[in-house]
């Protein structure tokens, strides 16, 4: 018996097999399915002009020039706190002299944002203690009609022995 129940379970297999391949086999197959995106169309618009009215010639008038104000004059930035730089050590013992120009970027709250050294003395030491000191001064910031605004400001400190 065990047989015959194999030879029908064979058969159903192979019938049921036999269906399925014939279904996917009628029916279209799409290896790379597309979907397709959705439209949207907007309302139509309607474009009405009047008919064309023959115009008259006129003289052409040259248009007044417009006045332009003078720009407002920026009131420039004030030191209102300063410490000095310190004379480097070795600087001082060599007897070393220079001068550096620093740029100063200042914000409109009047502290000091960036500080670049705009001219070197040569001496590294004088650029960076003069850079340490510059950025801790405060300012005033510069001002236009009565509104703060960022700016550059240009220090130049002289170290020397005397």
């Amino acid at each position: 018996m065990t047989t015959k129940s194999f030879n029908l379970v064979a058969v159903g297999t192979i019938l049921v097999v036999a269906l399925a391949v014939s279904y996917f086999m009628a029916r279209p197959f799409q290896l790379v399915q597309t979907r397709e995106m959705p439209v949207f169309y907007g309302e139509e618009l309607s474009i009405v002009t009047a008919k064309p009215v023959a115009v008259a010639k006129t003289k052409a008038v040259p248009m007044s020039q417009p006045v332009v104000a003078a720009p407002l004059p920026f009131v420039p930035p004030q030191i209102t706190f300063s410490i000095l730089p310190a004379y480097p050590e070795t600087a001082l013992s060599e007897g070393l002299s220079g001068k550096v120009l620093l740029s100063v970027l200042i914000g409109q709250n009047g502290q000091a944002k960036d500080v670049k050294v705009k001219s070197s003395s040569g001496v590294v030491e004088f650029d960076q203690s003069a850079v340490v000191a510059i950025s801790r001064w405060k300012f005033s910031p510069a001002s236009q009609a009565g509104v703060n605004v960022a700016s550059w400001f240009e220090v130049p400190i002289r170290f020397e022995v005397k």
